[in-house]
C-alpha cells in the first residue's frame, strides 16, 4: 500500500489500519511514550532511533503486510523489514488474524489529510476454496468503502 498523509502539528493519535488488526502509527502523542510515535508498529514496535516526526508535511508510507509480517518504508527510509508483528494492535477490530480486513485511516484528535486513495499495490491471502471466495471479496471490498 502506498499512502501520502499530512498531520498537523499540536499532536494526536492517528494509524493507518492493515486489515484492521495492525496499526502503523500517524502523528505524535508528544514523545512520551515511543510506541505511540510517527511510524511506530503502534504498542509493539517504537519507530527507529533518530527518525524525524516531521508534522506539517506531506510523508508517504509503502506497507507491505503478509501475514502478521510487515514492511514499512516512510519517505524512502526502512523502517521494518519483515518484521513479524506479535499479533493485533490496541484498535483492532477483531483478533481473527487469518480472515482478511480492511484497510482504512483512523484521524483522531486532530485533522489528518490524505492525499490519495487507501490502494494496496500487493494484497497477498492464503490460499481459498471456491466457496470462501465471496466472504473474502466482500470482506477485501469492505476496507475501501468511504
Amino acid at each position: 500500500m502506498h499512502i501520502e498523509v499530512n498531520c498537523p502539528d499540536g499532536g494526536g493519535n492517528s494509524d493507518i489500519y492493515l486489515r484492521g488488526r495492525y496499526e502503523v502509527q500517524v502523528g505524535t502523542e508528544g514523545g512520551k511514550i515511543l510506541t505511540h510515535e510517527m511510524g511506530a508498529i503502534f504498542c509493539q514496535y517504537p519507530p527507529p532511533a533518530g527518525r524525524e516526526i516531521d508534522l506539517e508535511r506531506w510523508t508517504t508510507f509503502d506497507i507491505t503486510l503478509v501475514g502478521r509480517h510487515v514492511s514499512v518504508l516512510r519517505d524512502g527510509k526502512m523502517y521494518y523489514d519483515n518484521v513479524e508483528i506479535p499479533g493485533p494492535t490496541g484498535g483492532a477490530l477483531d483478533s481473527n488474524e487469518s480472515e482478511p480486513g480492511p484497510f482504512y485511516l483512523q484521524g483522531d484528535h486532530h485533522r489528518l489529510s490524505q492525499n490519495n486513495d487507501l490502494c494496496p499495490a500487493r494484497v497477498t491471502m492464503p490460499s481459498l476454496t471456491d466457496d470462501a471466495l465471496p466472504s473474502v471479496l466482500s470482506g477485501l471490498l469492505a476496507g475501501f468503502r468511504r
